[in-house]
């Protein structure tokens, strides 16, 4: 399994090779890379998709590994629903 240089591990069973950059930085596997904080999906922007995600997380309705990384957005351990009020935020324009 890849491991990033942040440490944490790639969630895609693939081969060390496989990992490359794309156009936009981003690794053409796994998306790792220029994602914009509070992007879940990887679709490049954080909207309403994104908040749907976040509450499908905090319901246990959503187990997908990589929605689930990208879901800790303050920085505290785990996902807890001071990430959804960061989600809210970033989605409103309050907070980047």
């Amino acid at each position: 399994t890849y491991v990033y240089p942040d440490g944490s591990p790639c969630l895609h069973e693939t081969e060390l090779e496989a990992h490359v950059p794309g156009e936009n930085g981003a690794c053409t596997v796994c998306g790792y890379g220029e994602l914009k904080r509070g992007d879940l999906n990887g679709d490049g922007k954080v909207d309403v998709n994104d908040g749907i995600i976040m509450q499908k997380i905090l319901a246990q309705l959503e187990d997908d590994a990589i929605y689930i990384s990208r879901a800790d957005l303050d920085g505290n351990p785990g996902v807890t629903v001071s990430d959804g009020i960061v989600m809210q935020k970033i989605i409103a324009r309050v907070e980047e």
